[in-house]
């Protein structure tokens, strides 16, 4: 059962960064004192043969960075391992919406920083520079696929320190 909740959680996680990431415009991160968040605009490469670990930490941090519920998403310090391609396996990716189930899947594994920033308020001075949470992942775990369109996406949690803050009140990443 706990796999399966896992599974489940990483369905969830996974649904949520699809397209959110995508929304992304420069100046984004403005009102929050961050960075803009990653975006990618072209999702295809590579075309054909397995995945770069490279290419994946790019897939992995357009992914991550994100706005949901009031809040910025965004990763930091992105760590990628490519596995191995195997075939589509029902049981495990069947939750992930326009997989190509005819392509390869790639498991990836690695680490980041996930900060999770509320807008920075400047006047009265409440939260300027330290409006971020912190939370490390150090064993995150997740794969990489093709859509049936030939895009490419990835994504990673560690669901062992899932929705637990290891800091809070930290400044967000500026680049």
């Amino acid at each position: 059962m706990k796999l399966g909740l896992r599974v489940a959680a990483f369905g969830l996680v996974g649904l949520m960064y699809g397209t959110a990431s995508m929304m992304a415009q420069v100046g984004s991160g403005a009102p929050f004192a961050t960075r803009d968040p990653h975006t990618c605009p072209d999702t295809k490469q590579p075309v054909k043969g397995a995945i770069s670990a490279a290419q994946a930490k790019v897939y992995v941090m357009c992914e991550a960075d994100h706005f949901l519920s009031g809040y910025l998403y965004l990763a930091e310090n992105v760590t990628v391992e490519v596995g191995k391609g195997r075939a589509f396996n029902p049981l495990s990716e069947g939750f992930v919406k326009d997989i190509d189930t005819n392509a390869l899947v790639f498991p990836i594994r690695g680490s980041y920083l996930d900060y999770q920033c509320s807008v920075s308020r400047g006047f009265p001075i409440e939260n300027v520079g330290k409006n971020c949470n912190l939370t490390e992942r150090p064993h995150a775990k997740g794969i990489c696929y093709k859509s049936s369109f030939g895009d490419w996406a990835c994504s990673m949690r560690d669901l062992d320190v899932d929705f637990r803050a290891t800091k809070t009140g930290v400044p967000p990443p500026v680049k």
